[in-house]
């Protein structure tokens, strides 16, 4: 993912291409000087041309839409919050409830991003932890 800096610095290149472009070079000297290739110099030309400074910006790509919907997840969330679970019975839950199939990966990333972290199982009498597969995740 680009973070805000490099979305700075790459906005910053397009602008010093479009100075080395006014500044009498051609778009293949101007593109090999900032490192691009003569199309992606055009395509930076093209968008200058259409709307000025501001279409150099990076746009943010929304990526796929997710299964759940914003109520499905709240309705998790709930559960969640009265009753801690593991990973794998999240999983099941989702599947049950929904009938939407996500990989345990995802299941990790939807609960972080509810604002859920994992905490470790109880302790044995040994005093050694027990699998830490079976994270219970809470808020």
């Amino acid at each position: 993912m680009i973070s805000e800096t490099e979305h700075g610095s790459q906005f910053h290149m397009r602008l010093f291409f479009i100075c080395l472009l006014y500044s009498g070079q051609t778009v293949e000297e101007a593109a090999r000087s900032i490192g691009v290739s003569r199309s992606t110099g055009y395509n930076i030309l093209k968008r200058w041309n259409e709307g000025g400074p501001d279409t150099l910006r990076p746009q943010k790509i929304p990526g796929r839409p997710s299964k759940m919907t914003d109520e499905q997840s709240e309705q998790i969330k709930k559960i969640l919050i009265k009753k801690p679970m593991e990973t794998k019975n999240v999983r099941s839950l989702i599947e049950q409830k929904y009938g939407i199939d996500y990989s345990m990966k995802q299941i990790h990333i939807i609960l972080v991003k509810m604002g859920f972290h994992h905490v470790k199982p109880e302790v044995e009498r040994l005093g050694r932890f027990k699998n830490t597969s079976n994270m219970v995740w809470i808020l």
